[in-house]
C-alpha cells in the first residue's frame, strides 16, 4: 500500500511539473528581433559601407539580416537589400549600384518567425560626378619684346571648387602648367572671370 501511495504521489508530482513547464513555455512569447544600424562610411559616387548589430533574437532564430536602402524614407527589404547571414551579432554590408549625387536612406534589418525588425534610419549622399572645368583663352594683346597681355574666362567649374586658375605659356605649342604660368588663386563660382597677366606669345587655354 505504501508503495502505491508513493508511486501515486510521484505521478502527481510529475504531472504538476509538466504543467508548470508548459505554463512557463507559454509565458515566454516570441517577439521581433532587436537590431541597430551603424553609421554609413566609405561613401563614393556609386557605393557605400554600412552595417548593423542584432542585439536580441526575440526568442526565435534570426534567419536573415542585412541592410536595406532606398531614395525614399523608411526603406524595407522590398526595396534594395543585402543579405549578411543569420543569428545575432554585428555585421558589415557593402552597398553598390548607387547613383552619384543622390540622397539615400538606409536601415539594418533582422528577420525571425515573428516578422522583420528594422534599426534606426541613416541618411547619406553619394559623391557628385565631377567633370573637368571649362576655360577659354582670351586673345593676346599689347605684345612687346619682353611681354604681352592675355587672360581667360572660366565658364564652368565642373561641379567642384576651382582651386587655381591662370595662364600658362611656352616657346612650344600646347603649353601646360609645367611650363611658365601665372596663378590667380581659387574661384568656386561659375561666373566669367577675366585676367590680365603678362605672358609670352604661346598661351595655353581651351
Amino acid at each position: 500500500m505504501k508503495i502505491k501511495r508513493i508511486l501515486s504521489r510521484l505521478a502527481l508530482l510529475v504531472v504538476a511539473m509538466v504543467m508548470v513547464f508548459v505554463a512557463c513555455k507559454k509565458d515566454t512569447e516570441e517577439e521581433l528581433a532587436s537590431v541597430s544600424t551603424n553609421n554609413v562610411e566609405g561613401i563614393t559616387q556609386t557605393a557605400a559601407v554600412c552595417g548593423g548589430n542584432v542585439t536580441d533574437d526575440g526568442g526565435a532564430n534570426v534567419t536573415a539580416r542585412g541592410i536595406c536602402w532606398s531614395v525614399s524614407q523608411n526603406p524595407t527589404i522590398d526595396d534594395n537589400a543585402t543579405y549578411n547571414g543569420t543569428g545575432t551579432g554585428s555585421f558589415t554590408s557593402n552597398i553598390s549600384g548607387l547613383t552619384a549625387g543622390t540622397t539615400y536612406y538606409v536601415r539594418a534589418y533582422a528577420v525571425n518567425n515573428q516578422g522583420t525588425a528594422y534599426g534606426e534610419e541613416r541618411t547619406f549622399i553619394t559623391e557628385k560626378n565631377y567633370e573637368m572645368p571649362t576655360v577659354k583663352t582670351n586673345n593676346v594683346t599689347n605684345v612687346t619684346k619682353t611681354g604681352a597681355i592675355c587672360g581667360g574666362n572660366v565658364t564652368s567649374d565642373g561641379g567642384a571648387s576651382i582651386i587655381a586658375r591662370g595662364v600658362c605659356w611656352s616657346t612650344l605649342q600646347n603649353p601646360t602648367i609645367s611650363d611658365g604660368k601665372t596663378l590667380f588663386g581659387a574661384d568656386s563660382d561659375r561666373q566669367s572671370r577675366r585676367y590680365n597677366p603678362a605672358c609670352d606669345p604661346h598661351v595655353g587655354g581651351g
